[in-house]
């Protein structure tokens, strides 16, 4: 990275001009590229699971090596916490994988 500093006589005010290399924009063109894919998976998530959570904000998913919380039905376990109120919250659901012994973890808030 180069960083020129240039300094205005009149009015002693300091101007920062700043070049970046070519590899920090092919990582910034990269990172896009990237959260792009991201955005459209999450697309294709909540198309998949988004009726089993309907009301909900799903808002993370990961793979997990042991589910948490209370065991619900067919193997899945839940994770809740509600607020003060009750009426708003959050948690994690975990869903066995098929032919494994992890878990899907969806994140979610209400």
């Amino acid at each position: 990275m180069h960083l020129a500093l240039l300094m205005r006589s009149e009015k002693e005010r300091l101007v920062v001009k700043m070049t970046v290399s070519k590899e920090i924009a092919k990582k910034v063109e990269r990172l896009n590229e990237i959260e792009a894919e991201a955005g459209k998976l999450r697309a294709e998530l909540h198309a998949e699971l988004g009726d089993y959570f309907d009301g909900c904000y799903m808002n993370g998913y990961y793979i997990a090596d042991e589910p948490c919380g209370d065991e619900q039905h067919g193997g899945e376990y839940c994770e809740q916490y509600t607020g003060y109120i009750c009426d708003s919250g959050s948690g994690t659901y975990f869903f066995p994988i098929e032919d494994s012994k992890k878990y899907l973890a969806v994140q979610y808030d209400f």
